[in-house]
């Protein structure tokens, strides 16, 4: 009697694990993540006098105070270009019992619904919890409209 007990409660136990295990992975990569963007954007705003500018391999500079802003991000490891802007890293919420996400499995899709986040409003409803998205930016802005 004991072991048909104890068979549903390791069942749980090992969901638990793993849902820890998963949850870790999700915590430690958003810093590590806001660890990289923000020191890459302190190295690239050390002791400049102009950031407007940026060029790093003598081509034509990339000028940004037409867009207003300068951000900074961390590029997932399974990077495709996009276009111009970042796509989020995604991490499963469950370590051991990985789903496929339930809709939605194009990063561009990411990338556009990134774009539309504000705090306290769910973007779209129909959009899957899992995978969970990282997106970490530091920025600046270049004049007071900053980027209108």
């Amino acid at each position: 009697m004991a072991t048909i007990e104890a068979l549903p409660i390791l069942v749980l136990f090992v969901m638990l694990v793993a849902f820890m295990f998963g949850s870790f992975g999700i915590i430690h990569t958003g810093i590590l993540h806001s660890i990289a963007a923000r020191n890459y954007a302190m190295e690239t705003f050390r002791h400049r006098s102009n950031l407007v500018y940026f060029r790093d391999d003598g081509s034509e500079p990339f000028n940004f105070a037409k867009i207003g802003n300068r951000f900074h991000g961390i590029a997932p490891e399974n990077y495709t270009d996009v276009g111009d802007g970042f796509l989020p890293t995604q991490r499963s919420i469950s370590m051991v019992m990985t789903t496929d996400p339930v809709n939605e499995k194009n990063a561009k899709v990411h990338f556009d619904l990134t774009n539309q986040v504000k705090d306290g409003v769910r973007v779209r409803e129909n959009v899957a919890v899992n995978p969970v998205w990282i997106k970490v930016q530091y920025g600046i802005c270049m004049d007071a409209r900053c980027g209108d």
